[in-house]
């Protein structure tokens, strides 16, 4: 995965400067809380697959959140979520790449099991996923708590 830079998303029209909307952030973040609480506690337990899609958007709403409180919000054009975990690295640094690259594997995951033929997700599949997104909203979390951002 590629890791391009603010201005450099900016450029490609992945990304426009907003101001922080620190109260929308918030909600995305409950959202993706109960989400991830979904795909662990009762759509893991019948469908993985389908738990891996959710979890992936809770991680998914948790980048946008990070770019928001950054003052970025995502265009609507091709390449956004890719964008967003892209942008949500350059936000957090460098040391949250390998959990972002994980997410960028559960995107490629959940388009194929939407517009392809995926194998299934095996449990430490989904188990990681969910880890690594819980990890994601604690970030968003602290980061939503902290006023000097």
């Amino acid at each position: 995965m590629q890791f391009r830079g603010l201005d450099a998303l900016v450029g490609l029209g992945l990304l426009e400067p907003k101001p922080p909307d620190p109260r929308r952030v918030q909600t995305w973040l409950d959202r993706s809380r109960s989400d991830l609480a979904l795909a662990r506690d009762v759509v893991g337990q019948v469908d993985r697959d389908r738990a891996m899609a959710i979890a992936y958007e809770a991680g998914f709403r948790a980048c946008v959140g990070v770019l928001s409180l950054a003052g970025y919000r995502l265009s609507s054009q091709s390449g956004h979520h890719r964008a967003a975990i892209e942008a949500a690295a350059v936000v957090l640094g460098q040391d949250v790449r390998p959990l972002l690259r994980r997410i960028d594997g559960a995107r490629q995951f959940r388009n194929e099991i939407l517009y392809g033929d995926a194998p299934p997700a095996s449990a430490s599949q989904l188990a990681q996923l969910i880890h690594d997104v819980d990890d994601l909203l604690g970030r968003l979390s602290s980061a939503l708590d902290d006023p000097g951002r």
